[in-house]
């Protein structure tokens, strides 16, 4: 029922006023305004060329339509910091596909069923919205001889793979299709999880004769989406783009990223929320000791700001407020 609902919503076109569905923000991404920063800002897409005045004019139309700011989707999945290979890639995903393009898929772990499960948040005639594109499981542990398992060495190699190193082989890993266009008649096919980084993996298909398919995928995050040079990106080199022009890069770009990812996705992020939740308590108690010393109780009033900012950024990014 819940998948049904999200499909529906993302099949629902523009729900009005302030609010960008997922499918509205693919409507972005192939959109005129898009594709005319490609053919008129291509100088600077392909050669590092020089931003004129036409190519400035369309990238800031680009950047004023009103679900821009929604390229960067809500990453409340994504664990706090890397541990699992195929559990660290949850989240909401941009992934690109032969007979649609650009689509918005939800990546999460399935721990009943030990699998990575990527469902559709906007759909195509072969597969809608609300349904599985793709499930991968991790690869099973390396064999080991009863006297070598016992040793601490063999119990270490038994653990989830780091992310680096993750490698998610062909059996391990399948994709659904549709062999009518409008009309959900699904089939399996075998595939293999190629994971670049935390933020871009592909779904890789044989397709016999040495030849393969590739469906790619990027984290929806505004910077990741426009640096990604991936050719069949209909946002790659726009990031250059703005740079070129003088443009503001988007939300989440360069400093305020590297904080972002430290508050949201480090080994630190368990005692900030920890902190939050003491914080108050804290904060009460230290302003009835300070009835007569004003000084503190301004430093206390500018603590309560901090706390407000950092505790909105984390319920922010866990979805819970807009």
């Amino acid at each position: 029922m819940l998948q049904l609902g999200v499909g529906a919503l993302a099949h629902a076109g523009s729900a009005g006023g302030d609010a960008c569905m997922p499918l509205d923000v693919v409507n972005l991404l192939k959109s005129d305004v898009a594709t005319e920063v490609a053919s008129r800002c291509q100088d600077v897409i392909d050669e590092d060329g020089r931003c004129t005045a036409d190519c400035a004019e369309v990238a800031r139309r680009f950047q004023s339509e009103h679900c821009y700011p929604h390229l960067t989707q809500s990453q409340r999945l994504q664990p706090r910091h890397q541990g699992h290979a195929l559990v660290s890639l949850q989240g909401v995903w941009f992934g690109l596909y032969p007979a649609s393009g650009v689509e918005l898929v939800e990546v999460t772990w399935d721990a009943g069923r030990g699998l990575l499960l990527g469902t559709k948040l906007t759909g195509n005639q072969f597969v809608r919205a609300g349904r599985v594109s793709w499930e991968s499981a991790p690869p099973p542990p390396p064999r080991a001889t009863a006297r070598a398992a016992t040793t601490p060495h063999a119990r270490r190699r038994r653990h989830p793979p780091p992310l680096c190193r993750a490698a998610v082989s062909q059996t391990a890993c399948r994709v659904v299709s549709s062999v009518w266009a409008g009309a959900y008649t699904p089939r399996w096919d075998p595939c293999r999880l190629r994971i670049g980084d935390a933020d871009h993996v592909e779904v890789v298909l044989p397709l016999g004769n040495g030849e393969e398919e590739v469906l790619a995928f990027v984290r929806a995050t505004a910077p990741l989406l426009l640096e990604w040079e991936d050719e069949s990106s209909p946002a790659r080199g726009f990031a250059r783009v703005f740079g070129a022009c003088g443009l503001p890069p988007p939300a989440g770009s360069s400093l305020f990223a590297g904080l972002a990812d430290w508050l949201h996705h480090s080994q630190h992020t368990v005692v900030v929320d920890q902190a939050l939740i003491l914080f108050p308590a804290l904060l009460l108690g230290g302003w009835q000791l300070s009835e007569s010393n004003a000084a503190l109780q301004r430093l206390i009033v500018a603590a309560a700001g901090l706390y407000c900012v950092v505790a909105g950024l984390r319920l922010r990014h866990l979805g819970y407020i807009q």
